[in-house]
């Protein structure tokens, strides 16, 4: 399982923690999601788990912009609309029409991942009782562990014609809604990756986290996602995993494992980056 294809990457020195971490059994992940789970689990979350020591098989059910009342429907009508990507030791497969069903029995699961469309995410409404509706229905067919994806507030310029409307409410918003939700579901394990993104905006790189009004940016915003879903899946600290894709440098890359080690260790709001306020020369 060690001699996996992975895309290029710069190398910082490994961590003792990280070898002595090592463990051989493969960590099975699936993601019930949208755009968002792609952005934070289709692009580097392999590459840090190798680099890490760890082995993952990564599994993403992605269905353009559908919130969790979308996915329960999907999961009652056993209807054939997802596009399913799985990355197996670092290689990709994509296919079309699929059913939640039939996914959750392709693998052994050991952690499934919901989260709310970003249109919905600052309404804490909306979230039940579809949430405990699909934790139920993997809960029944599988063995695995129900997490809860903490997504991110749109940028500033969002909410540029909405005065009563702000970034900084939209993700106190999201915060409050998966806490609450995940209380109610028996949910424990959260991925703060909405907290990172806010943690980072504090930085140098201020508002600048996204590729539209939407979507995280292609490099480091992807690669900041995929730091928070590594450290809150394996346990491990992400500062100093070696892997950092080519197309960011290495002090922006320990930006990125800063911000989503700040986030784990304090999820519910935002950590001031006061070390990274002057951005490299």
């Amino acid at each position: 399982m060690m001699s996996f294809g992975c895309s290029p990457a710069h190398q910082q020195d490994a961590t003792p923690s990280q070898e002595q971490d090592s463990a051989p059994s493969t960590l099975k992940v699936l993601a019930i999601g949208n755009s968002f789970s792609s952005d934070a689990v289709d692009y580097n979350l392999y590459d840090l788990f190798k680099s890490g020591g760890r082995s993952i098989l990564i599994g993403n059910l992605n269905a353009t912009g559908s919130s969790l009342e979308d996915h329960w429907n999907r999961a009652e009508g056993k209807k054939a609309e997802y596009t399913y990507i799985k990355i197996v030791e670092g290689k990709r497969t994509i296919t079309e029409g699929n059913v939640l069903d039939d996914i959750l029995s392709d693998e052994a699961w050991d952690i499934v991942t919901i989260q709310q469309a970003s249109a919905k995410s600052a309404d804490k409404s909306s979230y039940m009782p579809f949430a405990q509706n699909l934790k139920q229905f993997v809960t029944a067919k599988t063995h695995a562990e129900v997490a809860f994806h903490q997504t991110w507030a749109y940028p500033g310029s969002a909410f540029e014609n909405e005065p009563d409307n702000s970034q900084e409410l939209m993700y106190q918003r999201i915060v409050a809604a998966v806490e609450e939700t995940a209380r109610s579901c028996g949910i424990s394990r959260i991925i703060p990756t909405g907290t990172a993104v806010q943690n980072a905006r504090t930085s140098y790189l201020g508002d600048h986290l996204n590729r539209d009004g939407l979507h995280l940016e292609l490099d480091y915003g992807r690669y900041l996602a995929a730091c928070v879903w590594f450290e809150t899946l394996s346990g491990n600290s992400v500062v100093g995993n070696a892997y950092f894709p080519d197309s960011i440098t290495k002090e922006l890359a320990t930006l990125c494992q800063t911000a989503a080690h700040l986030a784990c260790l304090k999820r519910d709001a935002v950590t001031p980056m006061t070390d990274f306020q002057n951005k490299p020369e």
